[in-house]
């Protein structure tokens, strides 16, 4: 995976993926923590810091780049109530 800053493009598997904001840092965030596993709560503070009522952006941005680049891009995890995500992979050397 190659990520472009300046255009919030990403090279995924031999494709060009352009991507909104919001959708490429969360990305950036992601990859960033590859392999480590990031909590919903730390992404959504990373992204819009304090976020109070039942607004959950979070969910909708995960759920928009996998239907953009692909269901395998992030996994997923649930634990104790607890929502987690990750890359699957980090940037190309």
């Amino acid at each position: 995976m190659r990520l472009n800053h300046d255009e919030k493009v990403v090279m995924y598997q031999g494709e060009k993926f352009e991507l909104t904001p919001t959708e490429f840092n969360l990305l950036v965030y992601l990859v960033a923590n590859y392999p480590d596993w990031c909590a919903k709560s730390a992404i959504q503070e990373y992204l819009w810091g304090k976020v109070r009522g039942s607004y959950d952006p979070v969910v909708n941005y995960v759920s928009r780049l996998r239907d953009t680049i692909g269901d395998e891009i992030i996994q997923t995890s649930r634990f104790k109530a607890q929502i987690a995500y990750r890359a699957t992979e980090g940037l190309d050397e």
